[in-house]
């Protein structure tokens, strides 16, 4: 999950909701996203 881009992440989100994938596997990205939102905005609050 690390290797993806951030863009590629949410495209595969964006095409397993399109898709109508595996609910596990759209709630696997989802919480991805999450993680990296979240490492973001406390990158940005500490600097």
């Amino acid at each position: 999950m690390k290797k993806l881009t951030n863009d590629m992440l949410i495209q595969a989100y964006q095409n397993a909701i399109k898709l109508q994938m595996d609910e596990a596997f759209i709630e696997l990205l989802r919480n991805e996203i999450n993680r990296r939102r979240n490492l973001n905005l406390n990158r940005n609050i500490k600097a």
